[in-house]
This record gives structure tokens, C-alpha cells and sequence, in this order.
């Protein structure tokens, strides 16, 4: 787990300092160590240095290999390392073998039997790093190798062969991957700041469909979009290949998600359960690859116990250390039903409890929201911070944590009604029965002051503000179409906006610290499984993740597999944004001038907005902090 960037101009000079101040927004990904290499196009060289990354070092060590200010260079790699696999020196940066150049972010698990497999076709490796051995797969197969991977990645590649550079990035989009394209130059980097850092004057130029997406729909990255015009994320799966003397490019996907699901007749239930298990079993069995110490989150949700679970099974020496958080409001905690998964395995886990961190958010925003570089839809965001802070304070280096496991298998409760619609329209009164179990589940899932929220909406004078009242302009134009099928819902869902949005921001603090987290259920031989299930397989009797359910029950406490509640990670935005309103108003004073919001109009509904519209309030509070943090670029100095 590292952090890249690089750049490329045709018809200018690639200059180390450039480089080099790119590559410094990323210091945070990867304190182990730092490595540089430009690109000479017209005499077919590469110039390196590392571990320095000042003017007055850059050139001292530059100076021995070109005039001193004088470096005709166009390509340009920048590297900073968090050692995961072979903490040695071996696994610096940028990797130069022959005629070929890397650097990569990420981690592939399966990378010893790939080694293998190239060995036998006379590959000969001087590391024990994943990252030589993705090296010489590119060379051996080219992007034909990037099916094969199993973990994330994201990384550029130069041939000066061909004189090439290709980007890739993996199935699902675990590594972030920002690319600016300008005729004639390319810029690249794990995070939005190293391009802004070279590009200054895009800081400024805000995405209009963002905005309005961001507001009125609760989204971001949806799709490939950032909140800045002409930044975007390269597509997960996808490769993108620049001719460097041409400056013509070609764009590819290696992979998609499966789009015909099997019937019941085709894989019977039990067979289904069965390899179900095996493919998570096999998921975490690869997650615990790693030379640091590996630590796990539990919620005391179904998703992160069965991790924990199907670990605790294959009985390794030593315990692994264990975190949850603890909320004082026992409807919200979850911890009770964590402590009876720990106490079925207190001899492979060792566990420790973490206080909630709501309280202290106030005094983090310039920090986190450097770290986040985009507006985030929820604060809950901040609690995992924390928890990973602890995670690294007590030594753990890397997160296997249960994300994902909603998004692939139907879990969470909004997926019940289009589950309904389904069950109608493929079996009608015959489903009966297992739509209105589904029914039930809905009110069951809904603790009662929601029900009361939502009754309150609809009693007379209780209309809520729309969110449009609030920008200065909106354009709907653009906003997606949901799909109301229940599969098409799962592959947007996973595809094309949730996913996406949890998966950036989840690595970017994590990355903050650093903490490299790992998603079994996001394993790409799972997710193809999955995605072929039938839906009754996924949700059955009103039970979601039915699969999952009955695949780990010999394993986990009944009160675990057969609890309806969800959880999570709670943060009562509700209270905080009541508790932190003097301060809250004062940051929204200094920004009366922000192009996309009414100021004023936020400030006037304040108080309506906490009690009614907590989280339209929170979206429009971020994006205000948002804009003076990241394109005002001043300080913001809350108090309370």
C-alpha cells in the first residue's frame, strides 16, 4: 500500500521539482520511504533519486547525470512506500527492470503463485516483492495479466521500448486512481491534491453535477466524477495506454460484472451455500498475506463476525487483536453482540473496546477534510478514523474489516422493497408469502423514532425545505436514473455510485494514518460468484443475506446470524450538529460568498434543518467547509 503520481508532458519539460512536490501530498501514504525517476524522450534515458525530496537535494543528486538546471525531460514517476510485503529495501520505487519502469499501490495477494507460474516461463526474480512479480506479469502477458490478479491495485508502467505509459487500476477500485488528461500531457496521482499541487489554476474549477448531485441525492463519485471539472478517476478494471510519441491513447476494461444471474434449478440452494463459504473462507485465508501485524474491526453486525469467525477457524498461533466501538445510547451499541463473538473464540482473539469519537470531530475538520479532499455525506466517516488511530496506536499495520458485504448481498434494508417488486413480477401471489415476510422485515428495521419521523413528515404543516432552495443553481439534467429492478439495483449500487463512494473514502483515512484496510467480501472470485445467485438466494422469508446467513451459522451465535437489526457505525448527526451550533454558524459566516450555496438561506433554516432534515443539513455544512478548506484554502478553526 503506497501512494503514486506522475506526469507527462510532450511538448514540455517533466522537472523534478514538479515531481517532487507532487509526490510530497502523499507523504502521508508511505513513511517508509520515497523514490523519483524522470524520463529523458529524447535521449532515451531515466534519471532516479530518492529520499529527498528538496530542491537542494533533488539537484545534488541529479547534477552528477545532467547540466545542472537543465533537464530535458517528459515523463515523470513519483513513489512514496508503506511497507506491507517485504519490509526490506528491496521493495523501493520506482522498479526498474530492462527496459521497463513501475510503480504501483496495492497489494496482490495471490502473487507467489503468479511468481511461480513465471519462474517456469524463465522469469528470475531478485525481491520477494509483489510489486517485481506485477512487473514481470505485465511483461510476460501484458494487460491479458490483469484478470489474473487477486487484491488491488493501481499503478503506471513505462515501456521505452514502445515508449509507453499505461495506467491500470483493479476489478472493483480499491486503489484510487486520478487522472487530469490535457492534449499533449497526462497527470496522475493516488490523491486529488498532488494534481492540484501541479495544476493550480483547476483547483477552482468546480464540477456543476457534482454539486448537485452531492446535495440533492446524498451522492459522490458517482460514476467516475470528482467534485472538480476535469478530474476524474480511472474506471475501475480498466487500463489506459498513452503513446508517448504520438500522444494518441486506447482505453480498455479487463473486467465486468457477471449480468445473468443462474436459477434455483441450476445450482440448488445447498451446493450454492457451500461454495459460498469456501470463496469467503479462501478471501480471508488470502487477507492475512502481510509482514505487519493484522488487526480486526467488529461491529458485532453479521458481516464482521463472520470474518472474525471463519479467522478463528483456522487456528493460527497467537491471538489476533480485536477492536469495537462502544456508543453510550445502548440502542446504537452493538457491543453485547461483539463480546459473544469474542467469548466463542477468546483463544484466537484478543479484544479491546473503544469509546465513541463523536465529541472530538470539531476539532479535526482541517485535518480530515485534507485527508477526504471532497465533501462526505456522513460524519460517520470520522468514527472509523478513529478507530483506525487506535488500531495503529496499539501496532496493528493493516484493517481486515467486513465492508462490502451489503453491497454484494442485498443487506441492507432498503433493498427489501425492490425485492418485493421482484417477487412479484416473477412469481406474483405464488411469492406471497415471502413478501410479506419481507414486509414485516421493513417496519422491523426501522427503529420507532424513524417511524415517528416519518409519519411526523406527512402530519399537516410539517413540509420539509427542498434541498434546491439552497443552491444558487441547479441543474438536474444529469442526475442518474435509478434502476427499480432488484438486480439492476445491486450492480449500480456496486458498479456505478455506493460502492465507489465508500471504498474512496474509507482508503483516504485510512491512508491518513497509516492503516491499509483489507475487504474479504469485496474478493473478485466472490463478488463473480455472488453476482450469478439467484435473488431468493439473497433475501428469503425477509431475511437478508440469506446466503451469508446460513453459510456461517455452524460458526457464529445464533443471536449473530439471526438478528434483523442493523447497526453499524452510528453518529447522531441530529445531536451533534444541535450541540455544535455556535461554532457550526460561525464557519458558515465566513463563507457568504461561496458560488453554489445560499449562505444566508442555510443560516436562516438552521434549526428547522437539525430537527427535520439532519442530513441535507450535514451535506450542506460539508460542502461549505468543503470550499473554504480545499478551494478558498483557509484555515478553519472551530470552537466547542
Amino acid at each position: 500500500m503506497c501512494g503514486i503520481a506522475g506526469y507527462w508532458k510532450q511538448h514540455a519539460q517533466a522537472t523534478p521539482d514538479l515531481i517532487a512536490g507532487m509526490t510530497r501530498q502523499l507523504a502521508h501514504r508511505g513513511p517508509d520511504d520515497e523514490g523519483y525517476w524522470l524520463w529523458n524522450n529524447d535521449q532515451q534515458r531515466g534519471t532516479s533519486w530518492s529520499g529527498d525530496d528538496t530542491a537542494a537535494g533533488i539537484r545534488a543528486q541529479l547534477t552528477p547525470l545532467a547540466t545542472a538546471g537543465n533537464y530535458p525531460h517528459h515523463l515523470a514517476f513519483g513513489h512514496r512506500r508503506y511497507a506491507v510485503i517485504d519490509l526490506s529495501d528491496a521493495g523501493h520505487q520506482p522498479l526498474q527492470r530492462g527496459p521497463h519502469t513501475l510503480i504501483y499501490n496495492g497489494e496482490i495477494y495471490n502473487f507467489r503463485e503468479i511468481r511461480a507460474e513465471l519462474i517456469a516461463h524463465g522469469s528470475v526474480f531478485t525481491t520477494d516483492t509483489d510489486a517485481e512479480v506485477l512487473l514481470a506479469a505485465m511483461v510476460q502477458w501484458g494487460t491479458g495479466c490483469l484478470p489474473r490478479l487477486r487484491g488491488f491495485f493501481a499503478f503506471a508502467l513505462h515501456d521505452a521500448q514502445r515508449n509507453t505509459l499505461l495506467l491500470a487500476r483493479d476489478h472493483l477500485g480499491k486503489a484510487p486512481l486520478y487522472v487530469l488528461r490535457r492534449p499533449g500531457a497526462l497527470y496522475f496521482a493516488s490523491d486529488i491534491k498532488p494534481i492540484l499541487a501541479a495544476c493550480p489554476e483547476e483547483r477552482a474549477l468546480i464540477r456543476p453535477t457534482a454539486v448537485v448531485q452531492y446535495v440533492g441525492l446524498g451522492l459522490r463519485d458517482f460514476q467516475q466524477q470528482t467534485f472538480w471539472q476535469n478530474i476524474d478517476s480511472l474506471a475501475a478494471a480498466s487500463w489506459l495506454e498513452y503513446d508517448l510519441h504520438t500522444g494518441g491513447y486506447e482505453h480498455g476494461v479487463f473486467w465486468n460484472l457477471p449480468r445473468v444471474r443462474q436459477q434455483p434449478a441450476q445450482l440448488p440452494f445447498p451446493e450454492a451455500v457451500g461454495r459460498f463459504r469456501g470463496l469467503l473462507e479462501q478471501s480471508v485465508q488470502r487477507r492475512l498475506v502481510a509482514d505487519l501485524p493484522v488487526g480486526f474491526t467488529l461491529s458485532g453486525g453479521l458481516d464482521s463476525s463472520a470474518i472474525v469467525a471463519l479467522f478463528a477457524q483456522q487456528r493460527r498461533t497467537g491471538k489476533a487483536p480485536v477492536f469495537t466501538v462502544r456508543y453510550a445510547d445502548p440502542r446504537q451499541d452493538e457491543t453485547p453482540y461483539a463480546q459473544k463473538v469474542v467469548a466463542q473464540y477468546a483463544d484466537q482473539v484478543e479484544h479491546t473496546i473503544l469509546d465513541g469519537f463523536q465529541e472530538t470531530l470539531a476539532g479535526h475538520w482541517d485535518a480530515f477534510f485534507e485527508l477526504q479532499e471532497e465533501p462526505f455525506h456522513d460524519p460517520v466517516l470520522f468514527t472509523d478514523f478513529m478507530q483506525q488511530k487506535h488500531l495503529k496506536a496499539r501496532g496493528v499495520g493493516i484493517n481486515i474489516n467486513g465492508a462490502g458485504g451489503d453491497e454484494l448481498l442485498g443487506g441492507y434494508p432498503a433493498y427489501l422493497p425492490p425485492y418485493i417488486r421482484w417477487c412479484w413480477q416473477n412469481g406474483g401471489l405464488q411469492r406471497l408469502p415471502d413478501m410479506t415476510a419481507a414486509g414485516v422485515a421493513i417496519l422491523e428495521n426501522m427503529p420507532v423514532a424513524d417511524l415517528w419521523k416519518a409519519v411526523q413528515k406527512r402530519l399537516p404543516g410539517a413540509a420539509t425545505v427542498p434541498w434546491s432552495a439552497f443552491l444558487r443553481a441547479v441543474d438536474t439534467s444529469d442526475l442518474p436514473v435509478y434502476s427499480r429492478h432488484f438486480t439492476g439495483i445491486l450492480r449500480q449500487k456496486m458498479g456505478d455510485y455506493l460502492l465507489n463512494y465508500w471504498l474512496r473514502s474509507q482508503h483516504k483515512h485510512y491512508m491518513g494514518i497509516p492503516v491499509e484496510p483489507r475487504m474479504p467480501f469485496l474478493d473478485v472470485d466472490l463478488v463473480e460468484f455472488s453476482f450469478t445467485l439467484p435473488p431468493e438466494y439473497l433475501i428469503h422469508k425477509g431475511w437478508t443475506k440469506y446466503i451469508l446467513r446460513k453459510a456461517v451459522e455452524d460458526i457464529l451465535p445464533p443471536e449473530i446470524v439471526w438478528r434483523r437489526r442493523k447497526m453499524g457505525f452510528p453518529f447522531d448527526t441530529q445531536a451533534w450538529l444541535q450541540a455544535q451550533e455556535k461554532p457550526i454558524k460561525a464557519m458558515l459566516r465566513n463563507d457568504p460568498n461561496n458560488p453554489w450555496l445560499r449562505t444566508d438561506k442555510l443560516l436562516a433554516e438552521y434549526n428547522i434543518l437539525t430537527v427535520k432534515q439532519p442530513q441535507l443539513l450535514w451535506r450542506l455544512l460539508c460542502l461549505s467547509l468543503w470550499y473554504q478548506k480545499m478551494i478558498l484554502q483557509q484555515p478553519l478553526q472551530p470552537h466547542g
